[in-house]
């Protein structure tokens, strides 16, 4: 099985290949607003250093948000292309969801990106890793109010690493292999040409009309 996950709705480009459970390129750049510039030469890279071209791929994963306007319609673009061009199996992965993969032990994974205002993205899953709330945009005292109705022991994984009152907290880090392990417990395969970024919110010119 050869997987390869792209995630551009972030500061942080993302470029991993994965064959049978092993990371065989994994490449993280923060860029500034120029995530363009350097997708394609990065899954380039991966596919020569590994003698891999597109067609041997079993699945394209991709991060549709919630995340940056503009960034993540970068990798959402060479999805497309790519995936049916190539005629290769493509996965969306919720930019929340791929937090929740590496770490255990919890009845709940609360993933959270924060936002300006003291307003945050946010979703819900189970001890399984199972989605039970869908991505939401809210302000951080709706968001406690939520947590408030879910008994058991939760983590929240947060883009930050902030803390969060009285509950157990992590900086995310992205687990390229887990999600590649674990793409269809929230998520089906997706027709190319109906990818299309995950923004929750409006952008601030459309808010204000």
């Amino acid at each position: 099985m050869i997987c390869l996950f792209l995630d551009t709705s972030t500061e942080v480009l993302r470029v991993s290949l994965v064959r049978d459970g092993k990371a065989i390129y994994d490449r993280q750049l923060e860029t500034h607003n120029d995530h363009s510039s350097f997708l394609l030469p990065f899954v380039d890279e991966a596919f020569k250093k590994n003698n891999i071209e597109f067609k041997d791929l079993d699945r394209l994963i991709v991060g549709v948000g919630p995340g940056s306007f503009t960034g993540t319609r970068v990798s959402i673009t060479v999805a497309k292309v790519y995936g049916y061009s190539m005629n290769v199996p493509v996965f969306p992965i919720s930019s929340l969801e791929m937090m929740i993969y590496g770490v255990d032990g919890y009845d709940y994974y609360v993933p959270v990106i924060e936002d300006k205002n003291d307003k945050l993205y946010f979703s819900l899953f189970d001890k399984n890793k199972k989605q039970i709330l869908n991505d939401n945009y809210t302000s951080i005292d709706m968001f406690y109010d939520t947590l408030k109705s879910y008994n058991g022991k939760v983590l929240i994984i947060s883009h930050s690493g902030n803390s969060y009152n009285e509950y157990d907290a992590v900086k995310s880090s992205i687990n390229s292999i887990e999600i590649c392990a674990n793409i269809e417990n929230n998520n089906e395969q997706i027709n190319p040409h109906l990818l299309k970024p995950n923004y929750i919110k409006k952008i601030d010119a459309e808010a204000k009309l």
